[in-house]
């Protein structure tokens, strides 16, 4: 009985980031590819571009500081991340959704007395599957070393239905499931399946960390 609610819980916080996920923010406009390297400091970090005529900044980085990354701190729930510049930050409760161009980076936490199980997933996984809220799953779920500590990391597919701003298309979702002090918290990053971010979310994953 106790496997079940288990599941069951882990179930109903994986459809909320999914459903976080398939909204599209009204400034976004078309599909476009995250910029990623492979150092490990997030490239512009602490160093604005600089020009002797007027700055004109890139796509992807921040308008006001020219900064291809800036950093999003939640200090009442305890993380932060890096996230390309520019990207547009919403927060519905103890949901924060970054998104622009077509890809979105979701983070989403509830309260738990312990850290979800490789089974649970799996199996919330395969309800989801089974009920069409997925796709197709690309890389099951294990466990991973992140910078934050242990996590479980799947990657799977899903549609995202046509809007008056973004077009119909599939998305390809790297999602992380990690556990701190009572919280279960869900990192989801999204894109067009056509353009490989596998970089650059790696890179955010890593940069994800407790406050």
């Amino acid at each position: 009985m106790g496997h079940a609610r288990t599941t069951s819980c882990i179930a109903s916080l994986l459809l909320s980031a999914v459903a976080a996920g398939c909204s599209t923010s009204p400034s976004t406009s078309g599909s476009r590819p995250v910029a990623a390297t492979g150092g490990s400091e997030p490239p512009g970090a602490g160093r604005p571009a600089t020009s002797t005529g007027t700055f004109v900044p890139a796509s992807g980085t921040d308008s006001k500081s020219g900064l291809l990354f800036d950093t999003y701190t939640s200090a009442k729930l305890g993380y932060r991340l890096i996230y390309p510049g520019g990207w547009n930050v919403t927060r519905t409760g103890t949901t924060v959704r970054i998104a622009k161009f077509g890809n979105a980076i979701v983070v989403a936490e509830r309260p738990a007395g312990s850290a979800p199980k490789l089974k649970g997933v799996k199996a919330a996984i395969k309800k989801q599957r089974e009920k069409g809220g997925l796709l197709a799953v690309t890389v099951p779920a294990r466990p991973v070393s992140l910078s934050a500590g242990r996590a479980l990391h799947v990657v799977f597919t899903q549609a995202r239905a046509a809007t008056d701003t973004s077009p119909a298309a599939t998305l390809l979702v790297y999602r992380y499931i990690l556990y701190h002090d009572g919280t279960v918290v869900v990192l989801s990053m999204q894109g067009p399946q056509q353009f490989d971010n596998r970089l650059a979310f790696k890179l955010i994953a890593e940069t994800f960390a407790w406050a």
